[in-house]
């Protein structure tokens, strides 16, 4: 539980003792935006230059205002964070981030691996003084990963059979949208393909995974891995 600004009374050092990061925080879940800028005016040593609901004001936020710390909520209006992520960058390269996921996947841990955000966070077990925690290691240069994060990842990378070890990059990309129950052609259309070459893709994921071709064994298989959450490539 996150303490209060009493807490510099109880030994934390004075604010006057850390330089104040310049952070912007962009989620699209209210309570979570406003609980995130109260912590980090209040208990974090954090001046908030920005704090917005949606991708589109958050990266023109970040472009104007430079932060040093951008805070990122992976739900947002029209995209996601893995989505977003690449944008803010861009539009300030200098700036760190903290990437909060209400839930941690396999595909989404393999995006965000790809993205290296600074620290990832997930809402549903990683409580707000994990995000103290993490703004404290980036503050010195380094890096802070949920323990789920690291175990899932250590996971992609060593255990025989993974999806991510077996399947093409296009592979993985048709299975985004088996996951949301696209039909083949809709998938050819989306990745500029034709429906027989999807159809192959298909039935050579089923191969490598050894599952069988029928598509809701496909669909399933991507649920569980989470390809859904991680937006469209």
């Amino acid at each position: 539980m996150i303490e209060g600004p009493h807490a510099a009374a109880a030994g934390r050092p004075p604010v006057a003792a850390r330089f104040a990061l310049r952070v912007a925080v962009i989620h699209g879940n209210k309570l979570s935006r406003d609980l995130l800028r109260y912590h980090c005016e209040r208990t974090w040593d954090c001046a908030v230059v920005a704090c917005e609901s949606d991708d589109e004001d958050g990266v023109r936020a970040v472009a104007r205002d430079h932060p040093d710390l951008i805070i990122l909520g992976h739900s947002l209006p029209h995209t996601n964070a893995v989505e977003a992520l690449p944008l803010v960058k861009q539009a300030c390269p200098t700036a760190k981030s903290i990437i909060l996921v209400p839930q941690l996947t396999d595909y989404l841990v393999r995006r965000l691996g790809e993205l290296r955000p600074q620290a990832v966070i997930e809402e549903c077990c990683d409580g707000l003084e994990n995000v103290e925690t993490a703004i404290s290691r980036l503050r010195d240069g380094g890096r802070w990963l949920s323990a789920h994060y690291a175990q899932i990842a250590a996971g992609l990378r060593s255990v025989k059979g993974t999806f991510a070890m077996l399947l093409t990059e296009r592979e993985q990309q048709v299975l985004v949208y088996v996951a949301h129950a696209m039909i083949d052609e809709e998938i050819a259309q989306r990745l500029r393909l034709t429906p027989k070459t999807v159809r192959k893709h298909r039935t050579n994921i089923a191969r490598k995974l050894n599952l069988r071709s029928a598509p809701h064994h496909l669909i399933r298989f991507a649920l569980e891995k989470g390809f859904q959450s991680a937006g469209f490539p």
